[in-house]
């Protein structure tokens, strides 16, 4: 017999709605029913509890060979008897007529086919022919034996079917400490009284002892039988099956005690073996919930099967059909955060190990949301986030209102200079297509947009500190591409929401100062150049022309530069061919010769930026006429060496 492990706790089980749902705990239809109908408080006859442990073919019949005998007892004057003699004639013509042999593993049926019969089953009939009579009955339990008094009030009749001694189940020395140190860890007994008796008198006090118990609680010792036969044969599941249908009927504690041991040492050998089952696993710890040192036990247990099937020898799909039982089967009862903060967060750490950021995400905050106040969920919520936005290919599932929900939903982020910085990236540059800068529109209504988040995290009482550094950090983001007004008006709406920030008053003076020298050395720059050997662009209006570009440069152009005066197509002085693909990087042809570079489209002019690869030779052309087809411009349009560009659509 193995160990049996004692930290059950008084946990009763949610009957009808958890074990009788696991409909694989039953023999038959039948038994089932029986179930349902008890659980259910529907009216269940006595004999048919009796006989659902062993439903047999021919039930009927074993109701009518009761029936018959007592109406055989009747036909002989049974009636007209007093007390005493129709408690003597019951029991010595029930041991007759039925009671063959004693065995200790026997079951109602039996009485009716070999004649085996024990204590449990003996009196259980006993009791159905006094019900048939009317003659009342107390039926009593002690460790190992079960007996039953006819007419308790008046002769007290003994029906004492064996003897005690030939009980089913004989308790060792090591079972009785095992038993009594359950009931010390679960302070049913005192550490006073634990330490001043010795473990025989405690045992023969605590384990039910001369019990009085009803006819159906004495139909679930069969299961009790059946489930210590089991138990002692290691048969483990068997076991802790029996045991689970006598505790529907007779939750006592001693029937508690032995189910979970059955599903401990089940549990065992399922370790042993390597192939883990989350039903088994729900219901240990379904059985152990209100217990501190079993809920140990069992988050322990999990913690090892994590570490086998996902670390050690890693099995992801059976982890998560594991843990998928273990949720199904587990009681409504069980506080299974714990267990949900270690499944999602090893399965984002899992996923982290091969570079697979959705889901790293996707587990992090269902880790986070299990347990928000550890610091390790918060870490990798903020690494996957960062790690996704970081894939190219996923550029485009990341918007400024995702970046704002996570924001809410895990607050922690504001305390994050990174997460901040990649927040305010995403109020002035176009994330989904990255980092190409706003137009004035999209930046207008991110703007309305940021201010509306800014005053969000106010309420929920973040720190201006927060707001400060959301705001700057996004002015300072275009001040780096020279967009000094737009700058400022970031700046503007943040002190709007922070009237009090010294750092945004300071940095938007800062701004002013730049832009300012900025249009000074602009200024100065290009008069520099005469402006009639410049070519000048005719009329046109900057946001539409950008518009037009922006929906139709990804595609082939043929390119031909102009002599200076640009007045007709006779001066042409070179040509080539461009492909202007969707990630900032192009392919242009030479003659025969093939290159790459790079491109990026400034809203400001609008101006297109070339870089080549290979002598990282850079070109600026202003764009002043754009169709689907055609597109017009002028190469370094602010140098002397400025050359007249015409774009027409090509075959790639």
């Amino acid at each position: 017999m193995k160990l049996l492990f004692l930290t059950i706790g008084f946990f009763w089980f949610n009957i009808v709605t958890a074990q009788l749902s696991d409909s694989t705990i039953f023999n038959s239809d039948f038994e089932k029913q029986v179930f349902k109908n008890y659980l259910n408080q529907s009216t269940v006859k006595t004999l048919d509890l009796l006989l659902a442990v062993q439903h047999p073919s021919n039930a009927g019949d074993i109701e009518k060979s009761i029936n018959d005998f007592a109406a055989g007892l009747e036909k002989k004057g049974f009636n007209k008897y007093n007390r005493k003699k129709q408690m003597k004639t019951i029991y010595d013509q029930v041991h007759s007529r039925f009671l063959k042999k004693y065995e200790e593993e026997a079951y109602f049926p039996d009485i009716f086919t070999s004649g085996n019969y024990n204590c449990v089953t003996a009196t259980a009939l006993y009791a159905l022919v006094l019900d048939y009579f009317k003659i009342d009955y107390i039926i009593k339990e002690t460790p190992n034996h079960v007996f039953l008094v006819a007419d308790p009030n008046s002769t007290s009749y003994l029906f004492e079917t064996t003897l005690p001694a030939n009980g089913v189940m004989q308790f060792s020395d090591r079972f009785k400490k095992n038993y009594i140190d359950y009931l010390r860890n679960n302070k049913i007994i005192s550490e006073t009284e634990y330490k001043t008796n010795s473990f025989d008198d405690l045992f023969q006090k605590h384990y039910e002892s001369s019990k009085v118990i009803n006819p159906a609680q004495l139909a679930a010792l069969q299961y009790y039988n059946k489930g210590i036969f089991d138990f002692n044969a290691d048969r483990y599941a068997l076991a802790a099956t029996n045991f689970e249908k006598a505790n529907l009927i007779y939750p006592s504690l001693n029937i508690r005690f032995l189910l979970s041991s059955s599903l401990q040492n089940q549990l065992v050998d399922q370790a042993e073996k390597k192939k883990y089952d989350g039903k088994t696993f729900a219901k240990f710890v379904s059985l152990n919930s209100s217990n501190a040192e079993g809920k140990q036990q069992s988050a322990n247990h999990f913690k090892a099967i994590t570490s086998e099937m996902v670390i050690n020898r890693p099995n992801v799909p059976g982890y998560a059909l594991f843990y998928s039982e273990f949720r199904k089967n587990v009681s409504d009862s069980v506080d299974i955060k714990e267990y949900e903060q270690i499944y999602h967060e090893i399965l984002a750490y899992y996923n982290q190990l091969t570079y697979n950021y959705e889901k790293v995400f996707y587990h992090a905050a269902r880790a986070y949301q299990a347990n928000p106040e550890n610091i390790r969920n918060q870490q990798i919520v903020l690494e996957s986030i960062l790690n996704f936005v970081k894939e190219s290919d996923k550029m485009d599932q990341i918007t400024i209102d995702t970046l704002m929900n996570y924001t809410l939903e895990f607050p922690f982020l504001v305390n994050s200079d990174t997460y901040l910085r990649l927040l305010s990236f995403g109020f002035v540059l176009n994330i989904p297509k990255g980092g190409i800068k706003l137009t004035s529109d999209e930046l207008a209504r991110n703007l309305n947009t940021m201010e509306k988040f800014g005053k969000q995290l106010l309420l929920l009482n973040t720190n201006d500190e927060v707001i400060e550094k959301l705001f700057s950090e996004s002015a300072a983001t275009l001040v780096r591409d020279y967009n000094y007004d737009d700058a400022e008006r970031v700046l503007r709406k943040g002190l709007e929401i922070v009237p009090g920030s010294d750092d945004m008053k300071q940095q938007l003076s800062t701004i002013s100062r730049s832009k300012e020298d900025m249009k000074k050395f602009m200024k100065n720059s290009y008069v520099q150049v005469p402006s009639s050997m410049l070519i000048t662009p005719p009329p046109y209006k900057d946001e539409e022309v950008y518009a037009s570009v922006k929906k139709y440069l990804g595609k082939c152009w043929k390119v031909d530069f102009y002599k200076k005066d640009g007045r007709t197509k006779e001066t042409i002085v070179e040509q080539l061919n461009f492909i202007f693909m969707p990630n900032n990087k192009m392919k242009f042809r030479t003659g025969n010769e093939e290159h790459w570079g790079t491109w990026k489209l400034i809203e400001s002019g609008p101006t297109l930026s070339l870089k080549s690869n290979e002598d990282q030779q850079q070109l600026t052309i202003l764009i002043y006429e754009a169709s689907a087809t055609q597109m017009r411009g002028i190469m370094s349009p602010y140098k002397v060496e400025n050359k007249k560009i015409e774009f027409n659509v090509c075959e790639k």
